[in-house]
């Protein structure tokens, strides 16, 4: 298992700096670009998500339907569990004196949607450098 899924952009505070020069709304656009590259990282996390059943025997899906995507000037993130599900640690890391084995969801979608996420970069910055004008 990965020790930790993560895509760090070198520079992106100068970046956000230059930005603001050019135009004060465009840090927050970065937002939205982070948005979308965690949202590209959902797409691949979700089918990854195991599905338990519940004491009727039935598929439950709350870990699944904890998964959810956020963004903000400084980063897009993909946030997993609540209080309603605060099995999500577990499950994804294991717990050995309970017998969970780790079922590595969050990482291994992480790192099959890198390209996708790089490709949201890619795409959302282009179009803001074109919406300030520099492009």
């Amino acid at each position: 298992m990965p020790e930790r899924a993560a895509i760090k952009i070198e520079g992106l505070s100068l970046f956000q700096r230059k930005l603001k020069a050019l135009d004060a709304e465009a840090p927050k656009m970065l937002k939205t670009v982070q948005l979308a590259a965690a949202e590209s990282a959902l797409a691949s996390i979700l089918p990854l998500v195991p599905v338990g059943t519940g004491a009727l025997g039935n598929e439950t899906g709350a870990l699944r339907a904890s998964v959810r995507a956020g963004a903000s000037r400084r980063s897009g993130y993909v946030k997993v569990g609540s209080a309603k599900v605060p099995y999500a640690g577990p499950i994804q890391f294991g717990w050995p004196a309970h017998n969970i084995e780790p079922q590595d969801f969050l990482y291994s979608g992480m790192l099959r949607a890198e390209p996708a996420i790089v490709r949201e970069f890619v795409t959302g910055l282009a179009a803001l450098l074109r919406t300030v004008g520099v492009a």
